[in-house]
C-alpha cells in the first residue's frame, strides 16, 4: 500500500514579480486581479534531431519565457506600467515568485513588455492583463563542458 503524501498548500498572497532595475514596477498580490500571474515557457528545452536509427539530442541553453500579470488599474501600478510602456518597454531582469513555497523562483533576463490586452472601461473590470517576455536560462550544465 502506498504511503499517503502531504499535498501541500497554495498561497495566492505569495506570488509576485520583482524587477531588478525598476522596483517601482514590482507586482505583489495587492496590485493583482484574480487571474494574478501566468507563466508560459516557449519552445523546446531540448531540440530533437531525427536520424536513421534514433535521435540526436541538442539541449537548448535558454527558453523564451512569456509571463502575464493581471495588474489592477485602480491603485496606481497600472498607470506606472502605462507610463513605462509609453517611455520604453524594456525592463531588465525579473524574478517571478510562485504561489507555492516549495516551488523555486524563476529568474528571467532581458524582460520587456510584449503586449497588453484590451482595457475594459465598463465599471466592472479593474484589471489589465500585461504580457511580458524574456530569456529563461536552462540546461546550465552545458556551460561546464
Amino acid at each position: 500500500m502506498a504511503t499517503p503524501q502531504t499535498q501541500g498548500t497554495l498561497n495566492r498572497l505569495r506570488g509576485a514579480i520583482s524587477f531588478t532595475d525598476h522596483p517601482e514596477l514590482n507586482i505583489t498580490p495587492g496590485f493583482l486581479g484574480k487571474d494574478m500571474i501566468t507563466i508560459t515557457p516557449q519552445g523546446d528545452a531540448t531540440h530533437i534531431i531525427p536520424t536513421a536509427t534514433g535521435v540526436v539530442t541538442s539541449p537548448e541553453p535558454y527558453q523564451v519565457m512569456e509571463f502575464s500579470a493581471h495588474v489592477l488599474r485602480t491603485n496606481g501600478l497600472g498607470d506606472r506600467f502605462k507610463k513605462r510602456i509609453e517611455e520604453l518597454s524594456t525592463l531588465g531582469d525579473a524574478t517571478i515568485r510562485s504561489d507555492s513555497s516549495s516551488f523555486s523562483d524563476y529568474n528571467i533576463t532581458n524582460v520587456s513588455v510584449k503586449s497588453v490586452d484590451a482595457i475594459k472601461m465598463n465599471g466592472e473590470d479593474a484589471g489589465w492583463m500585461i504580457h511580458f517576455s524574456g530569456a529563461y536560462q536552462i540546461n546550465g550544465s552545458l556551460y561546464n563542458l
